[in-house]
């Protein structure tokens, strides 16, 4: 009775994390499943219980498969988040970017460590981005020292993302120039990287 009960309470778990629309009641059935299924593991390997596939191969299936329910749960919210950004003011922006932080922060043991650093790059990115448009509005309002500071932080952003890439490498350049033409100086431990060639890039 124990073992048909589990698998019964087994396939239910395993149908609701599989047809239902809410992450959280997804993960929380797919937890379920895996402690049903240590349950009967005693019993398959005992031959009492016939399961196809084993019970250690369902468990690495349900693992995978949080991972990619919490990818495209963050996807979809990154997807939202992008196309209302476009008609958004930038504080709205700023909001956006902090809610998928916390998504994030959130579901990062089911993402996996990859997908989360993946993902927190890819803020990383857009938080540097929004920066720069900060600071271009501080530049239209006469606020010369906060776009600075703005302009400062985002380029330490972007130098710690800094991959090689040509069109990475030339928004550097292009945040270093900003600064320097409203009279700020770059940060004295990045100029001693220029001048021995630290990072690639010229001053």
């Amino acid at each position: 009775m124990r073992v048909l009960n589990a698998t019964r309470v087994l396939n239910e778990n395993l149908h609701v994390m599989r047809r239902a629309k809410e992450i959280d009641m997804r993960l929380a059935k797919g937890r379920q499943a895996i402690e049903q299924l240590r349950d009967l593991i005693p019993y398959y390997e005992k031959g009492l219980v016939n399961l196809q596939p084993s019970p250690q191969e369902l468990v690495a299936r349900i693992y995978n498969a949080e991972r990619t329910i919490t990818h495209q749960h963050i996807e979809s919210l990154f997807n939202v988040a992008l196309k209302q950004a476009k008609k958004a003011p930038t504080e709205a922006k700023g909001q956006y970017i902090t809610e998928l932080t916390e998504a994030v922060d959130k579901y990062k043991s089911q993402l996996g460590k990859s997908n989360e650093i993946r993902w927190r790059k890819r803020l990383e990115r857009d938080r540097s981005l929004l920066l720069v448009e900060r600071a271009q509005q501080d530049e239209g309002t006469g606020k010369r020292d906060r776009a600075i500071d703005q302009y400062i932080e985002a380029l330490d952003m972007l130098r710690a993302d800094n991959n090689g890439d040509p069109a990475h490498q030339q928004r550097i350049e292009q945040v270093k120039k900003r600064i320097r033409d409203l009279g700020g100086q770059i940060p004295e431990r990045w100029e001693n990287e220029e001048a021995t060639g630290g990072d690639g890039l010229s001053a």
